[in-house]
């Protein structure tokens, strides 16, 4: 259930409730969706659901346990060039299909 944060305390105080609404607003969003329906393109991009998802789990690994927390980098995005490919995160799940309780990229 997506439960909107309050909006008084200090940003630290914030920072986990609006997170969590964030990312139960996504997980709302492609409940029940298939593999095909999770990669299927919006046009007139080529940005999919799926590669949204990908995007956000790497957003929130790289900044809060990497940056902030100083944890190693972990598979898939280790290995990836991303001066030779910026927006890896939005392709690597085309192939993508999702597993019983997590996404597989």
């Amino acid at each position: 259930m997506r439960i909107d944060p309050d909006p008084g305390g200090s940003e630290i105080q914030l920072l986990g409730p609006y997170l969590a609404c964030q990312l139960d607003t996504v997980l709302l969003t492609s409940d029940g969706l298939s593999g095909e329906e999770l990669v299927q393109k919006l046009l007139p991009s080529d940005l999919t659901l799926g590669g949204l998802i990908c995007h956000l789990a790497l957003v929130e690994e790289c900044w809060l346990e990497v940056r902030l927390l100083g944890g190693p980098e972990r598979d898939p995005w280790v290995g990836v060039d991303w001066n030779t490919d910026p927006n890896w995160e939005f392709r690597a799940c085309d192939e993508a299909r999702p597993a019983v309780g997590q996404w597989q990229p």
